[in-house]
């Protein structure tokens, strides 16, 4: 097997995940990284430190054939820009640009050199997503008209310390990450809710969106969580709590987002009820059943998980065999262990 050779540029939180992801994988070899704070006593590779911009000497003497960037969003498309141009592909954690205008000039770069832009949206490999893309591919659910997903959870507690200063939480993403909430207002990340439902809707192979509109509400959530821990609350904040996004295609079909990470959750009563309920092995009572109930629909099998190829069945009882995207089951397993 021929080894790969690659380089980090951001060693965060998403960094250090997939550096440790990828030392696991043997065709990976891991030559270089590039982060202000890294060192290389802990790394045990080259690390470029001095500045921002000290990416830019990591790329010739090491010659990587893929960088993984994994630092700020708003630093993506430049980073990644940089490496097109000097002869690497690229994989983004996650976003990519953040304006439509930046994506252009990387598409360019991308398609003069040759190079794959590959955006590494995990949940397109959660196995609910991939069941329910079979399920939709088979023709077992008709046509979809109308979808619905976000990004949903209380990160109250990553951008604002201990004391309720926001963007204060040292060597975290809380420094750059805050900076959003008190400037932006919109969506700031919605690739996790919405990736898995073109994957599901076949956007951009067969559909496209054509028009989008985005609400938001007023932000309470963080000022609460300020006033709770001893903070100032009169500390600017322009991103709304809840952000709702209707998306049209062209051919009609309706997507609903919704960006909500300011707003408290119930307590862990219900996570303490589904442990319990593991432990005494009743796991297996109608609320996590669903998997076993659609295999069986019709008396029929049902593939659930998407292999290299699968084998489906048509409407009038032929079977038909369709590509599909490959299976993470075994590698989320070897993953698991580390």
């Amino acid at each position: 097997m021929n080894t790969l050779k690659i380089a980090y540029i951001g060693m965060g939180y998403r960094g250090k995940q997939l550096l440790a992801l990828t030392r696991h994988i043997p065709y990976f070899q891991v030559t270089a990284i590039a982060d202000p704070e890294a060192r290389e006593a802990d790394y045990d590779v080259p690390c470029y430190n001095q500045g921002g911009n000290d990416y830019q000497r990591m790329i010739a003497p090491h010659a990587p054939q893929l960088v993984f960037i994994a630092s700020p969003w708003q630093l993506h498309v430049a980073h990644a820009l940089y490496c097109i141009q000097h002869g690497c592909h690229v994989a983004l954690e996650i976003k990519g640009g953040l304006y439509l205008h930046e994506y252009q000039p990387l598409i360019e770069a991308a398609e003069a050199g040759k190079k794959k832009i590959f955006p590494l949206e995990n949940t397109l490999f959660r196995q609910e997503i991939l069941a329910m893309h079979n399920l939709v591919r088979a023709g077992e659910l008709g046509e979809v008209v109308y979808m619905r997903g976000g990004y949903r959870h209380d990160l109250r507690n990553l951008l604002l310390d201990d004391q309720g200063n926001l963007g204060n939480r040292k060597k975290t993403e809380s420094i750059w990450r805050s900076k959003f909430y008190q400037q932006e207002n919109g969506d700031l990340y919605p690739t996790h809710g919405l990736a898995p439902l073109c994957l599901i809707a076949g956007i951009p192979r067969k559909d496209r969106f054509v028009r989008l509109t985005t609400f938001s509400s007023k932000p309470a959530g963080l000022y609460q969580r300020i006033r709770e821990l001893g903070g100032t609350p009169y500390v600017p904040v322009t991103q709304g709590d809840i952000t709702v996004t209707q998306l049209e295609t062209a051919s009609g079909t309706l997507v609903s987002l919704t960006h909500d990470t300011t707003l408290p959750r119930p307590p862990e009563a219900w996570t303490s009820r589904y442990k319990a309920r593991k432990e005494s092995g009743r796991e297996t009572s109608d609320a996590f059943t669903w998997k076993e109930k659609v295999r069986t629909k019709h008396g029929r099998q049902i593939p659930l998980t998407c292999k290299n190829t699968n084998t489906s069945i048509g409407n009038n009882g032929e079977k038909k065999r369709c590509a599909s995207t490959r299976t993470m089951k075994a590698w989320t397993t070897s993953c698991s262990k580390h």
